[in-house]
């Protein structure tokens, strides 16, 4: 029990967890109060273990890219990524005039992974990069698109996976 409430799991192991809290006897889970909280506690331990999961998945997919370059908007964005345990190669734009830049380094590497924030801002400058790039790098906006659906919609910006970085990196 102890594993399942401070480690992860899967699904299964999740539903017959809560099963087990759920007829545990009242004395025993004194700290918890009642079999509501233990409720929520299951819930959102399951709910934190799916998460975790999910973006373990995403950041798996990403490190089994070859030959990519994954391209961010700054510094914070490259050290959430490296601390959430992606160890490939990563390309920071920080200004514009960075995506001219980028053109040289893109010509080294198969494909090249937008991964910019999900917000205007973000999307203005993956426009701009595509626009510049098109026809000289091959360009994946999978994961760009992706990150907001495997986070559950916790994560926008890039930075957001520092967040996350502890408990991912023993994952990936």
């Amino acid at each position: 029990m102890h594993f399942a409430i401070h480690g992860y799991m899967d699904n299964c192991d999740a539903h017959q967890t809560i099963e087990k809290l759920f007829s545990w006897p009242q004395r025993l889970i004194p700290k918890l109060g009642s079999r509501e909280n233990v409720r929520l506690l299951a819930k959102s331990t399951l709910a934190e273990s799916m998460l975790i999961e999910s973006l373990s998945d995403f950041m798996r997919k990403l490190n089994d890219e070859d030959d990519a370059l994954v391209v961010v908007e700054g510094v914070r964005d490259a050290k959430a990524l490296r601390n959430a345990g992606f160890a490939g190669s990563i390309f920071m734009l920080c200004h514009n005039s960075n995506v001219t830049k980028l053109e040289g380094t893109a010509s080294r590497f198969k494909k090249i992974i937008l991964l910019l924030d999900n917000d205007s801002e973000g999307r203005k400058l993956a426009a701009r990069t595509q626009r510049i790039l098109r026809g000289r790098a091959r360009l994946d906006t999978y994961y760009q698109r992706e990150l907001l659906p495997a986070s559950k919609g916790k994560i926008r910006h890039i930075e957001e996976l520092e967040t996350y970085a502890d408990k991912l990196a023993h994952h990936v």
